[in-house]
């Protein structure tokens, strides 16, 4: 049994249909209470578990981004504390001036400055200065080295690491704002050339008993040191909790907790973070966000700007995951499922019995129904309760009644008109035995028609080879030339009159035959067998094409014998309202029409106007099969002066046939839904010709087809 099987027999009873809509009924009551307690109620001041928790968060990551701030500048102003009571010590001061006037005497002694610097370490005094910088560093603990510049030159004369000495640092901001602040100048943590690690420099003036200022002291802090105590993520971040520490171009200055998007591990001072919590705190500003982080992940922040100075400061971030919500309260949605489920399982025990108590007299009546539709005719329904249900028994059973009165006079009516059927099956085939042999009459009246229409223009096209030769000496027959535009007047005459004759003659029958067509098809109406209605829809269709082909014929006598009147035609008009009006006659299935720029020309109005409508309408015919059908339709200029063209994109057809397409009754595609007589195309040839041009095409297979035609110009008068 597949699943449309299941599915069929599970909604086959009503029984079955009440207990599935209650039990859906009762699994979304459950699924909307749990999804309110957890997200809250919209319109109400409840808020949900998950919002009260995630406010929890918020509330927990600003105290400790509040916190870490406090201890960051703490930090900060005790690095500063530390660097004034360095530059207070006297003995260090005097031992500074000191070394600074032995370093004079040795310059003007002419001694180099690789020798400077060994003698200078040697010294006494030099050494007592490095051993008390070395005692401050270790009791602070903080700075990786200490250094004393000149303040003339910002060369490092005096440092914790011998490798510096030499060092010239009139550059660095560090030691220039520091002889211009009359403070403490904290540095921004900067890589350092020498070793290209991430610093921070705190740097204040060295001044002697008199108060002129001897040198610079510059005391440096490894930014991993100052980040290492005070950023790291404690356990009321949680497993994926993280703090951020960013300068004002949103470089990191501490380590991320997490690898990049390519798997490499973010450098400080080498990473620029785009993350908005980052970028808002980097701003100056402060605050609380969920958003995305650095990796992607769905984020918790709590963002602080720590103003340094008044020109710069931090960002910081604390952070965690999204996730991190959801693990203090799983173990509530996991209670909620099991509770939700239980009620679901007992309320659904209870109700099962309820539901077959109300469903058994619906059931028993829809037992008697099927054997009632089995033919039992004289079976009842047993009436077992006095509500509605007990009501539509009753109702039943009287139908029952109704039903078997109605089933014997049914009988006789069905064999009444199964008599009257065989009559009517009797008449119509005689009426298809009388249709037929007048189409073979029709059939017959068109041959002869058809035959002496040829045999007339046998005889014009003698009287045409005739003229030719009495034009060949204009100067010696004049008189025979008059003779014979006369003759040639009779002869047009003659069949014009030959023209109406057979139009009347051929045209009458077919209306005949046509309106014998709708007359037997209203008669026998919607009674008649398809086969029949498809013969007369057969008969009708042909008749109309006949009546066509015939005007289709009769124009195009008419064309060649038309006088040609030239006069200035607007092409571009004359195509536009061609256009429009099949546009309007489509019956909304129409192309979409590119017309390009098009020259005025001289001709006849009414047979250019018929060029550009046969040639317009063969491509829209060619064009309705496909899915967006376009038609353009331009001009070119060539040698011979403007070429006109009109473009489809439809079914096309093979080059090789190209020379018979404007042959009169030739059609290349026997496609039903394409009508056509092969009329149009011979009709713009011959219009094209006496207007002194040519016409040719252009198409293939699948891709579509463009004719193109010149008309000549306006001194010609080719008749």
């Amino acid at each position: 049994m597949d699943i449309r099987e299941l599915a069929q027999k599970l909604f086959s009873g009503i029984s079955s249909k009440l207990i599935i809509s209650f039990t859906l009924i009762i699994i979304v009551t459950v699924f909307i209470f749990g999804w309110v307690y957890l997200n809250g109620l919209p319109f109400t001041s409840y808020e949900g578990l998950i919002e009260n928790q995630k406010k929890k968060i918020f509330d927990g990551l600003s105290q400790i981004a509040d916190n870490k701030k406090v201890n960051l500048l703490s930090f900060i102003d005790d690095r500063r504390s530390d660097t004034l009571v360095t530059a207070s010590n006297v003995s260090i001061v005097s031992g500074v001036v000191h070394i600074l006037h032995t370093i004079h005497e040795l310059i003007e002694a002419g001694i180099d400055e690789p020798a400077l610097w060994s003698l200078l370490t040697r010294d006494n005094k030099y050494l007592d200065i490095v051993e008390q910088l070395h005692t401050i560093r270790n009791i602070y603990g903080y700075f990786d080295n200490i250094q004393i510049a000149d303040r003339e030159t910002g060369i490092v004369f005096i440092s914790t690491d011998n490798s510096t000495l030499g060092t010239d640092l009139s550059r660095e901001l560090f030691f220039m704002n520091a002889l211009l602040s009359r403070n403490v100048y904290v540095c921004d943590i900067k890589a350092q050339p020498e070793d290209r690690q991430p610093a921070m420099h705190f740097s204040y003036l060295l001044t002697d008993s008199q108060g002129d200022t001897a040198a610079v002291l510059i005391m440096k802090v490894d930014a991993e040191v100052i980040t290492k105590s005070i950023f790291q993520a404690r356990q009321l971040l949680g497993d994926t909790g993280e703090v951020l520490l960013v300068n004002q171009g949103r470089q990191i200055l501490t380590q991320l907790k997490y690898p990049l998007a390519d798997g490499t591990a973010a450098k400080v001072l080498q990473y620029t973070i785009t993350a908005l919590p980052a970028t808002l705190a980097s701003r100056g500003e402060e605050g609380i966000i969920e958003t995305r982080d650095y990796r992607g992940e769905k984020v918790l922040s709590a963002y602080r700007y720590i103003s340094l100075s008044a020109d710069w400061g931090w960002g910081m971030v604390v952070k965690t995951d999204y996730d991190e919500l959801f693990a203090s309260i799983r173990v509530e949605i996991v209670n909620l499922l099991i509770m939700g489920s239980v009620s679901i399982a007992v309320l659904i025990v209870l109700f099962i019995p309820v539901i077959r108590r109300i469903t058994g007299p619906v059931i028993s009546l829809k037992k008697t129904a099927e054997r009632i539709t089995d033919g039992d005719l004289g079976v009842r329904a047993e009436i077992l309760s006095s509500d509605e249900v007990g009501v539509l028994a009753r109702a039943f059973n009287q139908m029952a009644d109704s039903l078997v009165d109605v089933y014997s006079g049914l009988e006789d009516e069905v064999r009444d008109r199964t008599k009257d059927l065989e009559t009517e099956v009797v008449e119509h085939r005689q009426t298809e035995k009388e249709l037929e042999n007048y189409r073979v009459h029709l059939e017959e009246l068109v041959k002869e028609r058809t035959a002496e229409l040829e045999d007339s223009n046998k005889e014009i096209r003698k009287s045409q080879q005739a003229m030719q030769y009495l034009l060949e000496d204009v100067n010696e027959a004049r008189i025979s030339l008059q003779i014979s535009n006369e003759s040639l007047e009779r002869a047009n005459r003659e069949m014009e009159a030959f023209s109406y004759s057979v139009s009347h003659d051929l045209r009458s029958p077919l209306r005949a035959v046509l309106g014998f067509s709708y007359k037997l098809e209203g008669r026998i109406g919607k009674n008649a067998d398809k086969e029949t209605l498809r013969l007369i829809s057969v008969i009708s269709e042909n008749t109309i094409k006949m009546q066509t082909l015939i005007s289709d014929i009769l124009n195009f006598s008419r064309i060649g014998r038309t006088e040609l009147k030239r006069e200035q035609i607007n092409i571009q008009s004359l195509v536009s309202e061609i256009c429009s009006d099949f546009t309007e006659n489509t019956d909304g299935r129409y192309p979409r029409f590119d017309i390009l720029t098009l020259p005025d020309t001289f001709g006849t109005y009414s047979m250019i106007k018929q060029v550009f409508v046969n040639l317009i309408d063969n491509a829209v015919k060619f064009t309705r099969s496909a899915e967006n059908p376009l038609i353009s339709i331009g001009s070119q200029i060539s040698e011979a002066g403007t070429v006109y063209f009109v473009k489809d994109y439809g079914s096309g057809f093979d080059m090789q046939f190209s020379g018979k397409i404007f042959d009169i009754f030739t059609r290349l595609h026997n496609d039903k839904g394409v009508e056509g007589t092969g009329v149009g195309l011979a009709i713009v040839k011959l219009i094209i010709k006496r207007h002194g041009g040519r016409v040719w095409v252009e198409s293939e297979p699948g891709k579509g087809t463009a004719f193109y035609f010149t008309l000549g110009n306006k001194n010609e008068d080719k008749k």
